[in-house]
């Protein structure tokens, strides 16, 4: 048994001291090999299978303390380690809770909770709080708080305990694309590959499917909208899918879905429009001066379509 990378209490010691008094009596026998007892602490320490420097401390606090030869030799043991209480990174579970309360407003009143605005607020609510900012990000660390990167908060509003309890059911709609010439890139064939398979070449033309369901109800309405993509945009479908588009589908929709219900969809531009939207750069003459009548704003014939892009 090795006593290496460790502290040698005092019964430890006690043992070692005594296997080195065996060892230097050993060298004063004349019956036996004095030179091979004379290095007696180098010796203890191999027998013990300790280093022989731990063996000389021990000598020395023994011949530091002087202890008679007729009373019993006592060692002392190493210090033992106690762990201190932190008083201002380990709180109880009220203020605990207090400082989870401040996080969490923070986040309500879409403010950044970074280490110094959660000092104030903490002193503010918890007056006889004497941390300083390390105390602060250890406390965070405590409460299983993470300094990571923002999130968009998507995650915090459907952990929320009014949306959660909703009887109402949720339709979640989207889209996605298919390739047309989409097939199976694996299939059982046998090791001298004798047996082909046609396989269409190219990825063909790109459609677009949009369909909605609910975990409740599952796939609602009828056929899957799905219509062909743009020729030449073989990149990104949302490009091919418009605001009329969807707003002709949503409309159908509508009607089947059951109510009331919570519909959700993401934030794609085409799922929202102006109703009334402006007239873009591109836009000819002929389509701003009407655009300028329909908001009842004053124009003359002859002005530039400069001019009139201006009112």
């Amino acid at each position: 048994m090795s006593f290496k990378d460790r502290d040698t209490h005092s019964q430890s010691k006690k043992i070692i001291f005594s296997v080195y008094n065996f060892i230097k009596m050993c060298s004063e026998k004349k019956d036996l090999d004095s030179d091979f007892f004379k290095s007696a602490q180098k010796i203890a320490a191999q027998a013990c299978g300790i280093s022989y420097i731990t063996v000389w401390c021990i000598c020395m606090e023994m011949k530091k303390s002087s202890v008679d030869s007729d009373k019993e030799v006592q060692f002392q043991s190493p210090r033992k380690l106690y762990k201190r209480a932190k008083k201002c990174s380990e709180l109880d579970d009220f203020d605990a809770d207090v400082v989870r309360w401040i996080i969490h407003e923070f986040h309500q009143r879409n403010e950044y909770p970074t280490a110094f605005p959660i000092l104030s607020e903490i002193k503010k609510k918890l007056p006889y709080f004497e941390g300083c900012v390390r105390s602060v990000r250890n406390l965070l660390k405590n409460l299983k708080f993470t300094f990571k990167k923002c999130n968009n908060g998507r995650k915090m509003l459907m952990e929320r305990n009014d949306i959660n309890e909703d009887t109402r059911p949720v339709v979640y709609l989207d889209e996605t694309w298919v390739n047309q010439n989409h097939s199976r890139s694996r299939i059982w064939q046998n090791n001298e590959e004798t047996e082909g398979f046609k396989i269409p070449t190219g990825k063909g033309g790109r459609l677009i499917i949009t369909h909605n369901g609910s975990s409740r109800f599952g796939f609602i309405g009828g056929p899957t909208f799905v219509f062909k993509c743009q020729a030449g945009n073989s990149t990104d479908y949302h490009s091919s899918m418009n605001s009329d588009v969807f707003k002709q589908w949503y409309l159908d929709i509508l009607k089947l879905l059951p109510e009331p219900c919570v519909i959700v969809m993401d934030n794609e531009p085409y799922h929202s429009m102006l109703v009334n939207n402006y007239q873009k750069r591109n836009a000819r003459k002929a389509e701003v001066q009407e655009w300028l009548k329909n908001q009842n704003i004053s124009f003359s014939p002859l002005e530039t379509l400069a001019k009139n892009s201006r009112k």
